[in-house]
This record gives structure tokens, sequence and C-alpha cells, in this order.
């Protein structure tokens, strides 16, 4: 049985609320590169039509004599990935699969602060002890906390928003910030302690 038919447990992951990421690799038969190609563009917009969808990224081998393909997945929660993981649709798509592949996939999820914890170039690193990610976030979110709700929070209570309103908005912003330009500059700036 191909690996990557192994749904989730709750044992597994726990009772997640926040985001999950999941990274699958295939080794694809060279004669079976385009057929691979148009089965995962088929499963990817199957996917997407799901409940907590969050995108996909699908990193391709770097050569011709290269198999591996990492393709990885992401759900807002752990309950609606399970959902995605355990329908007949999916089922169906990795019943199509198993005869592209020279080697059983693997597949391995994360959660949490592990996803800042991601490169795309290297998805297999495992991401470090849960004390150099507390440093990491702590040394990248203070300068934000002190830059930005003292910038934005005059501007929006001159545009007569609420705090109730604008408090969310600010956090919005402080994490839009940490996800896709404060936490990748400083996994790349410390990544060799990491």
């Amino acid at each position: 049985m191909n690996a990557f038919k192994e749904n989730l447990s709750d044992e597994d992951i726990g009772n997640n609320q926040g985001p999950v990421t999941v990274i699958i690799t295939h080794k694809i038969k060279q004669t079976h590169k385009n057929d691979f190609k148009h089965w995962l563009k088929g499963i990817n917009q199957e996917a997407s039509q799901y409940e907590g969808y969050l995108g996909v990224q699908v990193i391709e081998p770097h050569s011709n004599s290269d198999k591996e393909y990492v393709i990885i997945v992401r759900f807002n929660n752990y309950q609606n990935l399970k959902t995605w993981t355990e329908s007949d649709i999916r089922e169906k798509y990795l019943d199509k699969l198993e005869p592209l592949t020279e080697d059983k996939s693997t597949w391995e999820h994360q959660t949490g602060l592990e996803y800042w914890f991601t490169l795309p170039e290297a998805p297999y690193h495992v991401p470090p002890n849960k004390h150099k990610m507390a440093s990491i976030t702590w040394l990248a979110i203070t300068p934000l906390i002190m830059i930005v709700p003292p910038v934005l929070q005059p501007l929006l209570t001159k545009m007569g928003l609420p705090q109730l309103v604008s408090v969310p908005i600010v956090c919005a912003v402080l994490v839009i910030l940490m996800t896709y330009a404060v936490m990748p500059f400083t996994i790349k700036l410390f990544k060799s302690w990491l």
C-alpha cells in the first residue's frame, strides 16, 4: 500500500486548531512525469474545493535524473485536512497515483510554529527544538510590536475606527508581516544556528 494513503489519526496530530502543513514526496517513474503532472493538477483542483484549503506548493525535481517531487499542502486546521484526507475523491486519485510512482510516497505533517520554520528550499529540514523556535519568534515579533501598533493605532483612530475594530486590524497586520516578511528573513538570517 502506498504510504500516502495512510490517513492522519487524532493521536498523530492531536486536536490542533491552527494551520496544518503536510509535506508529501513522490518518486515518479521517468516515463510517467507528464501523467503525474496531469494527476497533480487534478488532485489539487479537487483539494481546493474543500473547506479550509490554504494552498499548495510544488517543488519539482532539479534535474531530469531526479525523480522526486515535493508537494506542500496547507489547510487551516486539522479537522478540515482530515476531511480531505478521508474523502472518496482523494482515494480515487491515490489509486491512480500508484502506477506512476517508483517507490512509496511519504508524508509528514507540521502544525503551529513549525510552519514558519519550514524553508521551501529545504522542505525536509527538521524544525528546531521548541526553545530555539520560541527565541527566534520572540526576536522577530518584539520589534514589530514596538513599531506597528504605535504607528498604526493613531492612524486608525483618526479614521474614526473604534478599538474593537482597530485592534484586530493591527493584529492582522502583525500576523501578515510575521508570516510573509519578518519570519522568512529571520529564519534565513539564523539558519546556521537553527
